[in-house]
């Protein structure tokens, strides 16, 4: 029997969908055969050097066969600069680190751990096919496995009660189409996009409407150089929706925040799930897989983690909008969107729903990723052997270039080394 070494922090990050991911990999990582399990607490505020050093003596004296680290924050490197000298002279770990999409901000920390990692067996897992691709540029030696963040199927599946219920609330008939995002009312999600489509696509169609649930955020877009002031983004958008005519902002509903436990029936009542994100640390997307799981079709750009959304056997329930990286930013299609949007307008997939919610399920589910968890367990992992030219570029330019716009030349046009990095996110690059 392995012992097994889960490490995160016990305290919910500020990331939404982080809690989600956090949690349900500790779900998976419980349901695996013959392993024994525990957990410590690795606090994202790490706090003192003597809170780090008792943390580091109570995994070596715990003696596990597997470190996992599955949590986004804080950076390892701050474990382990105290960890790694207590292994000195004893048996080490195999350590499974599950990178989340911020992998590319992190580069000097990184190479800093790279250092330490040099004599240890090293998995790297990553949540989606194009996040695969850009992090095997990365290490030398080290192929990723995938293992998509799971859904519980306990927490999110088609229920007509509930659906019939949700669409009273919004005082929608059987014959409207409502269309839906949940998430950061962002810049990265291309928000404003999603409004000035579905206006333009339904200005003539009363049976359309589109409800967004969550909050706006002042993130910007440093790799692009775009600091938001605060509320601007939110005026943006806002403004775009003041603009319309008001029968169309009639039937565009700002709801607000909803805690997750009301997730479920916002998804019930809708038909269309629409994500336009084109975010840098697009990896995956919870609130996709989520809407699957209830049975929605998807609209979404063909952008990083997104990609991953799609079920050969239910093609006619996902459509993908293309995405190029332009002179200066990303460029989503909006003709793509208003016609992904039209398709399942007049093409309601409501009859594949549960159809839609096996698959997810097949796909994303607790027991598939259980199962991933397991082959890693049972595999002879390679040593870490240190990384490629592309990572040695990317740490040095983050070194030199703080303030997060090491992906722009002087006149603010993406440099080569974003192209060489994130070409992976795109189908065509």
């Amino acid at each position: 029997m392995q012992k097994i070494a889960c490490i995160f922090s016990f305290q919910e990050s500020n990331w939404v969908s982080c809690q989600k991911i956090v949690f349900n990999l500790h779900k998976s990582y419980q349901a695996c055969q013959d392993v024994e399990l525990s957990h410590f607490n690795f606090p994202h505020k790490p706090g003192t050097q003597a809170g780090l050093n008792n943390l580091a003596q109570e995994i070596v004296t715990y003696a596990p066969d597997v470190l996992a680290i599955i949590d986004h924050k804080p950076h390892p490197i701050v474990l382990f600069q105290t960890l790694n000298s207590l292994y000195e002279g004893k048996k080490k770990p195999k350590i499974i680190f599950h990178l989340f999409g911020d992998f590319t901000i992190f580069y000097a920390q990184w190479e800093k751990l790279g250092l330490m990692l040099e004599t240890y067996q090293v998995e790297f897992v990553v949540a989606s096919e194009r996040q695969k691709i850009l992090i095997d540029k990365m290490f030398l030696n080290n192929s990723c496995t995938i293992c998509p963040f799971p859904v519980d199927p306990k927490d999110f599946y088609p229920d007509q009660e509930l659906r019939n219920r949700q669409r009273n609330d919004w005082k929608l008939t059987d014959n409207d189409v409502a269309f839906l995002f949940t998430g950061r009312l962002s810049r990265q999600k291309r928000i404003k996009t999603l409004i000035t489509s579905f206006a333009s696509e339904f200005k003539n169609d009363s049976r359309a409407h589109l409800f967004l649930y969550g909050i706006q955020d002042n993130i910007g877009d440093l790799f692009l150089g775009i600091a938001d002031l605060e509320g601007e983004y939110f005026r943006v958008f806002y403004n775009a929706f003041k603009a319309l005519p008001l029968d169309i902002q009639a039937r565009i509903h700002f709801m607000g925040h909803v805690p997750n436990s009301q997730l479920l029936k916002v998804y019930q009542g809708a038909d269309v799930f629409m994500n336009l994100s084109v975010h840098n640390d697009e990896d995956y997307g919870m609130s996709v897989a989520e809407a699957q799981f209830v049975g929605l079709s998807v609209g979404l750009t063909d952008w990083g983690g997104l990609a991953s959304f799609h079920h050969p056997a239910l093609a006619q329930s996902t459509s993908f909008i293309p995405v190029r990286i332009g002179k200066r930013s990303k460029q989503v299609s909006t003709t793509a969107a208003k016609k992904t949007m039209r398709y399942f307008y007049l093409n309601p997939q409501t009859n594949n729903r549960d159809a839609m919610a096996s698959a997810a399920n097949q796909k994303f589910g607790l027991s598939r990723a259980t199962k991933i968890i397991e082959e890693l367990l049972r595999r002879n992992s390679p040593t870490f052997k240190g990384f490629t030219p592309l990572f040695k570029r990317a740490a040095l330019a983050s070194q030199m270039n703080p303030s997060g716009q090491m992906y722009l030349n002087s006149d603010f046009t993406l440099n080569q080394l974003y192209r060489d990095i994130y070409s992976s996110y795109v189908r065509n690059p």
